[in-house]
């Protein structure tokens, strides 16, 4: 009987990290937040983040950065790999290096733009706020395959009384311990060469708590008092 019970304890912690296994994607931050209530989460890595030059393979509390900027001037010259974290407006912002720069999509003539974050540990939602234009596509790939993706931004997603972004983030059954963002769109009525780039104005992520180490210590207790049990039964069984 206790190994029924054991089996169907272990069996119950087993599904309530199985059962329904899906990504979800959201495009408002607030419903993102209700999402991961309860988890480890860090609403705003930039926050964290005094304005500076990152090189790509900086590792800034706990996430490593990487960009790969398409060389549009000399097409023939390698891609940038150097981002920045500026103020505008008493707000961060992630960007290529210079004034009123931003990533930009390839188009006709070229590839996107991207930034690819790593993480020290493995986190099980990501979103990031936007300034980037309406009508705009982006996404978020990771490196185990939960992905968000959006064709046309058409509502703010993170609004406050000074600005509003657009958001897009995900929430995952399955860990995943990189993101690599891009996305953009031509601005309305441009050229080929015209484009409407993005900045990064929150980065947000979150990973599940833990089981305490009490539980952890019941569960591996009644899998050793199973063991006994079953042993016990073995040996009388030979004995008689």
């Amino acid at each position: 009987m206790l190994s029924v019970r054991i089996s169907i304890l272990m069996t119950a912690l087993t599904l309530s990290h199985s059962v329904d296994a899906a990504t979800l994607t959201y495009t408002k931050y607030n419903d993102f937040v209700a999402a991961t209530a309860g988890q480890n989460v860090v609403a705003n890595a930039l926050d964290a983040i005094a304005p500076s030059t990152l090189e790509s393979g900086d590792t800034l509390n706990g996430i490593s950065y990487a960009f790969s900027i398409y060389n549009r001037k000399d097409p023939n010259q390698p891609n940038g790999t150097t981002g920045q974290v500026s103020i505008l407006n008493d707000r961060k912002l992630l960007t290529p290096p210079g004034i009123g720069t931003s990533f930009q999509p390839g188009g006709l003539s070229g590839e996107n733009d991207t930034v690819t974050l790593t993480f020290a540990s493995p986190i099980t939602a990501f979103g990031a706020s936007l300034g980037i234009a309406a009508l705009s596509n982006f996404s978020i790939i990771s490196d185990t395959g939960p992905s968000a993706t959006i064709s046309t931004f058409t509502s703010y997603g993170e609004q406050t009384a000074s600005y509003a972004d657009f958001f897009l983030g995900m929430v995952s059954d399955t860990p995943f311990s990189s993101v690599t963002l891009s996305g953009g769109n031509r601005y309305a009525g441009g050229t080929v060469s015209a484009w409407s780039g993005w900045s990064v104005t929150r980065i947000s992520y979150a990973s599940p708590v833990p089981l305490p180490a009490s539980w952890l210590m019941f569960i591996a207790g009644l899998g050793f008092s199973t063991l006994r049990l079953t042993s016990r039964k073995r040996v009388a069984r030979c004995e008689t």
